[in-house]
């Protein structure tokens, strides 16, 4: 499972569509029966949406359960229709959202003897009652696609027929479910939008592992541009389409050393962005940019202006190359989503003013409004926190001396140690005394690893911080700078603790995990209960094995 808490419009003439200010969802309602037992196991709710430049992430919002079980909580949309996912303890529902208050009622004594547990009220409520219907059918009659048969059909020409070919296969359960039912048209709208955008998967994968070229016509046919409805699987088939088209430039630009920033370009960011240059270089500088042109001799001055920048402009460079290769190999109509997908995916590696940076630059060219929106939402979510992280810099800054874990954030502890390996692993476990412990490993140096530490954090709402502590373990030394921005910026409600290179050996031995992400559950006692346990993107097995251990 992806740890959630956006799609792209393909041609101009439909931008509009979606240009207005984002809008908003309220998710409330109650659990009846509410026993003091089941609370305390899961004392929260959370709904997860995607974001389309970050489709291997969930955006989660948890909301609080009231002592009588009322929860209410409000999520932001870019979409007209967005696909959610509502979660308490270890039941789930998809709905469809939109603008207003979405209502769902469940009750405790029926959770699990309920095939469909779920009332809903308020906004689309008749589509999101039968859509639940749906999903408990769809989770015993779906019949399993053969890849085999499916690659006949879709080879057997002529190739418009693609399309009608994977819609028949992948609307097949709906369209049997619906046989003898009268169903909403929005169900039926917003299924028919799954189903492209499971062809549209299907599509660019094979096409990408035979090193096939598109036809023109067919991923618009699956992915068309008007499509009101945001899902996983619309956010998924964007990003193999980008993958997809990714791996054509590269095919082009072998060879050719890729493509630099055009000098004109280099030159005028150094003019904006640039802090040590003399007059008679700023002099130069600006007349390469009023000529467009530069000559032999100025690449020296360019490559030494650069280098005495290369701390506030190697980012904007490197993204400029990109996508000057991008501009050059791929048609105007993907660049707005290549180019968000590209900057979404270097936010996490940078610190906060890097960030700041690159933002500032880049998203005045994001002329598709909702590219534009879904990377300032992930911006947001990057750079919101800015007094977060002043505050757990500052406070580790006068803790370095300290010998045991202490609080930066209400509910987040660290641990800066300077000691051995052994002495963090008791550490822990005097953190985690009378409860269990699940310890999820990282490193700073691969951006994946930190996206399986942010998904652990939703453990917190699905146990009680007095079953559960979630550890997470950064166990590669690097950049401690970049640690407590990360700290400071996502607030991962456990402990957090950053190992040097020196004692990571001992304890990673102690964990027996020797490739990152890893994960090890520990028992009440300090005991190992499991080492080897499953990481969060299978969420499922990670509360499966905590509950049976409680």
């Amino acid at each position: 499972m992806r740890c959630l808490f956006l799609l792209i419009l393909f041609v101009n003439g439909v931008t509009g569509l979606f240009a207005q200010a984002p809008d908003s969802v309220t998710v409330t309602g109650r659990i009846e029966n509410l026993s003091v037992r089941l609370y305390r196991q899961s004392p929260a709710v959370s709904v997860s949406r995607s974001n389309i430049l970050q489709p291997d992430e969930e955006l989660v919002r948890p909301g609080d359960i009231q002592p009588d079980g009322r929860f209410r909580l409000t999520l932001p949309l870019l979409f007209p229709y967005e696909e959610m996912e509502f979660r308490f303890g270890n039941v789930r529902t998809t709905f469809l959202a939109a603008p207003g208050t979405v209502e769902i009622r469940l009750n405790a004594d029926s959770l699990y003897a309920a095939e469909v547990p779920f009332r809903f009220g308020g906004t689309l409520a008749e589509v999101n009652q039968e859509l639940a219907r749906y999903k408990a059918y769809e989770f015993k009659n779906r019949r399993k696609t053969d890849p085999r048969k499916l690659a006949e059909r879709v080879n057997r020409p002529p190739a418009s027929n693609i399309p009608s070919v994977l819609m028949s296969e992948f609307m097949s359960t709906f369209d049997a479910y619906q046989r003898n039912r009268q169903v909403p048209p929005l169900l039926t709208e917003y299924q028919t939008s799954l189903a492209r955008s499971e062809g549209a998967i299907y599509l660019y994968e094979k096409f990408l592992a035979e090193n096939l070229s598109m036809v023109k016509g067919i991923s618009e046919e699956l992915m068309p541009p008007n499509d009101p409805f945001l899902t996983v699987s619309k956010a998924i088939a964007y990003d193999r389409m980008a993958t997809y088209y990714e791996s054509r430039v590269a095919q082009q630009t072998v060879g050719q050393g890729g493509r630099s920033v055009p000098a004109p370009l280099l030159a005028g960011l150094l003019l904006r962005y640039g802090k040590r240059i003399e007059e008679t270089e700023r002099s130069r500088l600006a007349e390469i940019v009023e000529k467009n042109a530069a000559q032999s001799r100025d690449m020296s001055l360019l490559n030494r202006v650069l280098n005495r920048n290369a701390d506030t402009l190697s980012d904007i460079v490197s993204y400029e190359s990109y996508r000057a290769q991008i501009k050059s190999a791929v048609d105007s109509t993907r660049n707005a989503y290549l180019m968000g997908r590209v900057l979404a995916r270097s936010f996490p590696e940078l610190s906060l003013k890097d960030i700041q940076t690159l933002y500032t630059h880049a998203a005045p060219q994001m002329s598709v409004p909702v590219v534009r929106q879904s990377l300032e939402e992930i911006y947001r979510l990057q750079a919101k926190d800015s007094a977060s992280i002043r505050q757990v810099v500052q406070t580790m800054a006068s803790q370095t001396s300290a010998d045991n874990a202490y609080e930066v954030l209400p509910g987040v502890f660290v641990l800066q140690n300077w000691r051995s390996g052994k002495d963090i692993l008791d550490e822990i476990r005097r953190m985690a005394r009378g409860r269990l412990a699940y310890i999820i490993t990282y490193t700073n140096a691969e951006p994946g690893t930190r996206l399986a530490a942010l998904q652990a954090r939703q453990l917190a709402t699905e146990f009680s911080a007095r079953d559960l502590l979630v550890v997470y373990l950064c166990a590669d030394g690097g950049e401690r700078d970049l640690w407590q921005e990360w700290v400071g910026r996502n607030r991962p409600p456990g402990l957090n603790v950053f190992s040097e290179s020196n004692q990571a050996v001992g304890i990673l031995t102690s964990l027996r995990a020797f490739e990152f992400p890893g994960a090890t559950l520990m028992g009440r006692d300090g005991k190992f209960i499991k080492r080897g346990a499953p990481l969060p993107d299978k969420m499922d097995e990670v509360i499966r094995l905590i509950r049976g251990n409680l």
